[in-house]
């Protein structure tokens, strides 16, 4: 079969799929399932992340086809469930950008970016949606502990995020009873230090690995 000769959208990207999971298609192809291809998705999504991050355009072109491709797979399977279409998902998307934005689409008035933030997360909290656990837990562990320690703030008014930084002295002051959960509640508390002072602690780590694998190299 020579390669079809197919549009350069995402219906182009779904015809495709489906060749690959017709009759004549591709073994590998035939059997992946929604739950099969997570995996990948996430990963094409690093990928595409570290492209921008090194600002590498050709690299940013090839890696958001990869995320379209993994993205159309999703949409192909719920069409096979017969469950949606394109134009579902596409109509849904439009809803929730014209209920995000009512300082553009309607009269709201917002001054700046905060402000956005602010109106969002009060639509959210109306809506009943935003609580702990709407939280994907498939997050990085640094970006899951950061998501929840906002939500904690919003649901418990009175947690005093200061302390962290004390809390963390004291564990580290009585190193010997240092185990894997205690661990864990310093990884937790050094995430809270990042987030008061508006540090991304998922960002930051993966930069400094970056330069002390450059550095280790370059030795």
């Amino acid at each position: 079969m020579d390669f079809p000769d197919l549009e350069s959208n995402l219906n182009g990207v779904c015809d495709l799929i489906n060749i690959l999971r017709g009759p004549d298609g591709c073994p590998w192809d035939k059997k992946q399932t929604p739950n099969s291809l997570t995996k990948h998705l996430v990963e094409e999504c690093y990928e595409l992340v570290e492209a921008i991050e090194n600002n590498d355009l050709e690299n940013i072109e090839e890696e958001i086809g990869d995320v379209l491709l993994n993205l159309a797979y999703q949409i192909i399977f719920l069409k096979e469930k017969k469950h949606s279409r394109e134009e579902n998902i596409i109509e849904k998307l439009y809803s929730k950008i014209h209920v995000r934005h009512p300082h553009v689409f309607a009269d709201l008035q917002l001054k700046n970016s905060e402000e956005v933030e602010k109106n969002w997360e009060n639509i959210k909290k109306v809506s009943n949606n935003d609580n702990l656990f709407a939280i994907p837990k498939y997050l990085p562990s640094l970006n899951l502990a950061e998501k929840i320690q906002k939500k904690h703030i919003e649901i418990n008014s009175d947690f005093d995020t200061s302390d962290a930084i004390k809390n963390l002295q004291k564990i580290l002051m009585n190193d010997d009873e240092i185990d894997s959960d205690m661990f864990g509640k310093i990884l937790f508390d050094l995430t809270n230090i990042a987030r008061l002072k508006n540090i991304d602690p998922e960002k930051s780590l993966r930069i400094y690995i970056k330069k002390y694998i450059k550095d280790l190299n370059e030795k």
